[in-house]
């Protein structure tokens, strides 16, 4: 980490830079830690349930239901995508094959980082992150990948207690 990222952090904890986020959310458990850490640097959090890749629908329905629960407890705004598992299929056609952890892994984290991004435009917030990098089982890797084709502005990675954030220059405004 950079002598700038640093102070970047260093203005974050002091409160000085407040943000609105839209928070990109897998489910309910992983995304508390975030959520009480944001919330306590003073953002104003919108959390975001896309997720067309879990499946089945049940399970995407049950970890919808606790995120927003989640979304209830801290008193946040819950917007969520309708269930399209159909077009996640085709957004990693060829990639069926290839094992957890690898290339389909990078295009779904592309395509939910992706919606995040338009979502988060739509709604005129000019800032996101997501909560995939609190699971071990997640690749941060892919997802700092995924997150400069989907024009993520900031990119937080949460794994050991700590944010690092990282500036991507977009190629496009979200404001």
């Amino acid at each position: 980490m950079n002598i700038t990222l640093q102070k970047e952090r260093l203005l974050i904890i002091e409160g000085e830079v407040e943000m609105k986020i839209l928070l990109h959310v897998c489910c309910g458990p992983c995304s508390t830690f975030v959520i009480e850490q944001l919330k306590s640097e003073g953002h104003e959090l919108v959390l975001f349930f896309p997720n067309s890749n879990i499946y089945p629908k049940e399970e995407r329905e049950k970890r919808k239901l606790y995120a927003e629960k989640v979304s209830e407890i801290y008193e946040l705004d819950f917007i969520f995508d309708e269930y399209n598992h159909p077009e996640w299929k085709e957004f990693v056609r060829g990639l069926e094959s290839e094992p957890s952890g690898g290339k389909r892994c990078a295009k779904c984290f592309e395509m939910n980082l992706t919606k995040a991004a338009m979502k988060a435009r739509e709604l005129g917030i000019e800032n996101f992150t997501t909560t995939l990098t609190v699971s071990g089982l997640e690749l941060t890797f892919w997802i700092m990948i995924s997150r400069k084709k989907a024009d993520m502005i900031r990119a937080l990675n949460w794994r050991r207690n700590m944010v690092y954030i990282s500036r991507v220059i977009a190629g496009a405004s979200l404001a």
